[in-house]
């Protein structure tokens, strides 16, 4: 069964004023009418926009300033009725001020849908003129009868057009519904305006007119270009076009494929060739309102014709020919060229009967030996050389991808270490609680804080300019200690684990930087020395359960801690974006440090690739939520296991290769390479016996 064809609901938009200075308001809508008019400021913008961008920016411009208020709203309102009841929303300009009839009302662009309301079927933009005619509607009783004219004058001023293509376009598109008597179509063998005069006394429903148009400034009119009797160019005013087709004729739809013919002045709606045809009382004209190319007007003819046999109403056929002329041509000032003025309620011309339109369906191969033999063969051929390209890309389109692989080195690989370091950088992935786990601690000293709140003290302490951000806090016998409460690190914290040069056993620093205003508690057992800002140490007995509080700030906040017992760390796992083995800081002599901190290394990537390492600089770069496990605290460092996905490995200063794409897949993948080797075959073996029985048929 063939498809529906759409039906509309109308929104009439009115817009009255001049000069800049207009009011707009909704006489008719699904959603209802405006209270009020809403007041606009807009001026017709002086340039035609070339680019993408300055065609949507003027789009939405216009939306903007026209659809505002409560006419937004209605509109919103209306789409949503509308795409409830699985109608169109018609979109009517009534426009009363001339200088606004130029401006390019298909550019109107809706930013919160990111849409051009022209370019969808759903929304077409219909121009509605006021003119004192009874409105005659479009639909006719088949045969619709189209009469096509085509000028090529002999001048100079007008370049040659492919005229004979658009012919034959036309006549394709037409080809079943004439051949199902829907539609007669008739061309004028000399595109002279006596001709066309004889031709309207035999009563014609459809006019195309195929050639050039332009707009007069000095007499203030449009016009088109038919020929003269001896083949050169003759100027045809609209108003006398209108003459001929509507007082000598009954032509109620025009489609005019010639440049600006939706073109007039400022001063009167009329003045345009599509005006004045539309005050004869034609219902519905299509003309351009920008000249057009060649390709363009081509598309546009074909599309226009294609959408009109399937038995679309005009709204939907010349949004279909907008979008076709959006697909095939990129230049963004071509596809609202295309102008709809139409006066009758309906745009539906005729009714495609359904046991006809069940006839049309295309039949395969060329068993059907009928009139248009020649072109169904020419369609076969066409067909069987277009799978014979598919075949043949197919068999060469491997080739440039498996190069691409085998040259391309993957870009990051699976890796497992582990590691023994006499420091490591890590960069938290994810937020983590941190310190709840380490064994009691002997000594422990705090610089680069904010803050510091003792237990003897009643409000946070703060060094003065002269004193020196620093705490000690140390256990004085084997019944007292210090032991760092659990804290809770966001994610992207940088944490440091070093066992610095000449440290003593069990000594090591760590460094953070997280976010400022963070506390860390530091629980206090018993008898503790303690020194704050390079004080005199004070010994204080804090029982069992004390604290005391350190506050972080922008600053890098470094803890030295002197574990009593660091063999009994071991913390849980935790995810990290970067790992640094490499030694920061300064030696004793103030000298910078740039030595490798790896002590022993044991690296798996790639399943059978171990390399075992002494003490030589490792580097782990461009780490992704790397997984550390088994942290623990040894004599010299730290050791621990990673598991991620780095982005490349360095042993000294050699890098390690990765292996191409190709290697990758084929050491890891091998299962989905199989599959995806049968399966090309299949799909080869499928084009090509299709390709064979269609060299066949075409035999």
């Amino acid at each position: 069964m063939p498809q529906q064809a759409l039906a509309y609901e109308d929104l009439r938009l009115l817009i009255e004023g001049a000069r800049g200075h207009y009011r707009a308001s909704i006489v008719e809508s699904p959603a209802g009418e405006s209270s009020t008019p809403e007041t606009v400021h807009w001026s017709v913008p002086g340039a035609r926009p070339e680019k993408e961008r300055d065609v949507r920016q003027l789009g939405g411009s216009m939306f903007d300033a026209f659809f505002s208020g409560q006419i937004r709203e209605l509109y919103r309102a209306s789409c949503a009725l509308t795409g409830a009841r699985l109608t169109g929303l018609r979109v009517k300009l009534l426009i009363d001020a001339p200088e606004l009839c130029g401006a390019p009302w298909e550019l109107l662009y809706d930013d919160r849908d990111h849409r051009y309301i022209g370019l969808s079927s759903k929304t077409p933009i219909v121009r509605h003129p006021k003119v004192p005619h009874a409105v005659e509607p479009l639909s006719v009783q088949p045969p619709l009868r189209v009469l096509g004219a085509i000028a090529s004058p002999l001048d100079p001023r007008f370049p040659p057009l492919d005229l004979d293509k658009e012919r034959a376009l036309v006549e394709n598109a037409l080809a079943e519904l004439r051949k199902a008597g829907l539609v007669e179509l008739k061309w004028l063998t000399r595109g002279t305006w006596e001709e066309l005069q004889q031709a309207m006394w035999q009563g014609w429903h459809a006019f195309h007119f195929c050639g050039h148009g332009d707009y007069d400034t000095e007499a203030g009119e449009g016009y088109l270009v038919f020929e003269n009797a001896g083949g050169g160019a003759h100027r045809l005013p609209a108003a006398q076009l209108g003459l001929l087709l509507r007082e000598q004729g009954n032509v109620r739809l025009a489609i005019l494929n010639s440049c600006k013919g939706a073109v007039g002045g400022t001063s009167t709606s009329s003045s345009s060739v599509a005006g004045a045809l539309m005050q004869a009382g034609i219902g519905g004209v299509v003309a351009m309102q920008n000249p057009i190319t060649d390709q363009a007007a081509l598309t546009f003819a074909r599309v226009t014709y294609l959408a009109i046999a399937s038995g679309l109403p005009l709204e939907a056929v010349v949004s279909a020919a907008r979008v076709a002329m959006t697909l095939e041509h990129a230049t963004p000032i071509e596809w609202w060229t295309p102008v709809l003025h139409m006066r009758s309620r309906e745009g539906a011309l005729f009714e495609v009967p359904e046991s006809r339109a069940a006839t049309r369906e295309r039949i395969s191969g060329i068993e059907y030996l009928g009139p248009d033999l020649d072109g169904r063969l020419e369609q076969a051929l066409a067909r069987r050389r277009r799978r014979k390209r598919v075949l043949l890309s197919l068999i060469l389109a491997p080739i440039p991808v498996l190069a691409v692989l085998a040259a391309t080195p993957v870009s990051s690989r699976n890796v497992t270490a582990a590691i023994e370091a006499s420091g490591a950088t890590f960069v938290l992935s994810s937020e983590r609680e941190f310190f709840g786990d380490l064994p009691r601690l002997q000594k422990l000293t705090a610089t680069g804080f904010s803050q510091l709140l003792l237990p003897e003290s009643a409000f946070p302490l703060r060094p003065r300019p002269d004193e020196d951000t620093i705490v000690t806090a140390e256990a004085i016998d084997s019944g007292s200690w210090l032991a760092l409460q659990s804290w809770i690190l966001p994610a992207g914290t940088v944490v440091t684990w070093d066992h610095s040069l000449g440290a003593n056993a069990g000594e090591y620093k760590l460094t953070l930087a997280a976010a400022a205003g963070r506390v860390l508690d530091v629980g206090l057992v018993h008898r503790i020395k303690l020194s704050r800002f390079r004080s005199t140490p004070e010994i204080h007995d804090y029982g069992t359960n004390s604290t005391m509080e350190v506050a972080s700030s922008v600053a890098l906040l470094e803890l030295t801690l002197l574990f009593r017992h660091p063999g009994a760390v071991a913390t849980p796992g935790f995810y990290v974006d970067s790992l640094e083995l490499m030694r920061r800081g300064y030696n004793e002599r103030g000298q910078p440090l740039a030595e490798s901190t790896t002590l022993r290394a044991r690296l798996d990537f790639g399943g059978p690739d171990t390399i075992a390492l002494g003490a030589t600089r490792l580097g782990l770069h461009r780490l992704h939520a790397a997984a550390i496990d088994d942290l623990r605290l040894i004599d010299r460092g730290l050791a621990f296991t990673v598991h991620g996905s780095v982005g490349g490995i360095t042993i000294g200063a050699n890098a390690v290769p990765f292996p191409s794409w190709l290697e990758h897949l084929i050491d890891e993948r091998f299962l989905y390479v199989l599959v995806g080797v049968v399966a090309y075959l299949l799909t080869l073996v499928a084009v090509t016996l299709s390709w064979r029985t269609s060299h066949v048929r075409a035999q």
